[in-house]
């Protein structure tokens, strides 16, 4: 524990004073600010890639979701057509029974 405690106070001195540095010159606020802005482009880009990632993740469902609608579409035509053949086939066979 003692060590962790030295060390956490070490790192904080260090820190502070690599502040102290950025912050008390000028060429220290150019760094400092240059590499907040190296850094927000960067997350800019990530978050412009990620939203294209998306944007075509969701034109490939909406492309699958057209397929299975046009797929539904295709089945109930095919449904709709053995029902009204077997209707057929029946109004057929009745035909046949009374006629003969």
């Amino acid at each position: 524990n003692l060590f962790l405690t030295i060390l956490s106070l070490g790192t904080y001195k260090v820190n502070r004073a690599a502040s102290e540095v950025y912050t008390s010159s000028t060429d220290g606020i150019r760094a400092g600010f240059s590499q907040a802005k190296d850094s927000m482009i960067k997350s800019a880009n990530e978050l412009i890639d990620g939203m294209s990632d998306l944007e075509g993740l969701l034109i490939q469902k909406e492309n699958q979701l057209k397929d299975s609608m046009k797929q539904e579409e295709e089945i109930e035509n095919a449904i709709e057509g053995i029902i009204t053949f077997v209707e057929n086939v029946v109004f057929i066979k009745k035909e046949l029974i009374w006629n003969f």
